[in-house]
């Protein structure tokens, strides 16, 4: 008869729902994971984002304070190789006289590593070099074994360091990665 409902129909009735509602079910699981991978995409971009501006604010924070540490890191450095370099020899009473200042650059190495640990490096054998350089033109700090070390090559040495430690406060002031030179330092003997 027309107009009945059938158990046929009301199971192809059942049966288009039941299609339906797994196609509706599958449809939002699909667009799920998209949405949850570009979610993810986003919040790697972000937090990405978040640290590069994290590391500018640090960076930036007393800025003016680091440039002058560094000046004066590198004046008195500059200054204990000057005064080093003109003689051969240094005397007992020079030996002692230098090292208020070879304190003073000590004392800003140390600072250096505390606000500007990417320089900390550089200024650290920039002082180890002076300091050989010191040892090596006082003649009652030579020991037996070894006698008189070359003058000339730690003059270039601490040079070479003063050099590669501008470079390296350089670069880290204007927000460049801050390496080592390894050509240059394979060429001066230093690595």
């Amino acid at each position: 008869m027309a107009g009945e409902i059938t158990q046929e129909a009301i199971l192809l009735a059942l049966g288009g729902a039941g299609l339906g509602a797994t196609g509706a079910v599958a449809a939002q699981i699909v667009a799920a994971v998209f949405t949850a991978r570009r979610e993810n995409k986003k919040a790697l971009a972000e937090e990405a984002r978040w640290k590069l501006e994290n590391d500018a604010k640090r960076r930036d924070r007393n800025l003016d304070h680091k440039i002058d540490l560094f000046g004066r890191f590198l004046s008195v450095a500059e200054s204990l190789y000057q005064d080093m370099a003109w003689g051969t020899q240094i005397t007992d009473e020079e030996f002692h006289a230098y090292q208020p200042r070879m304190q003073e650059l000590r004392d800003k190495a140390e600072e250096i590593g505390l606000i500007a640990p990417e320089v900390f490096r550089h200024t650290q054998a920039t002082l180890r070099s002076i300091g050989k350089m010191l040892e090596i033109k006082t003649p009652f700090l030579w020991s037996a074994k070894t006698g008189k070390p070359s003058i000339e090559q730690a003059e270039e040495c601490v040079a070479a360091w003063i050099r590669l430690t501008r470079g390296a406060i350089r670069s880290y002031i204007n927000y460049e990665p801050v390496d080592w030179d390894e050509k240059e330092l394979k060429e001066l003997g230093l690595l």
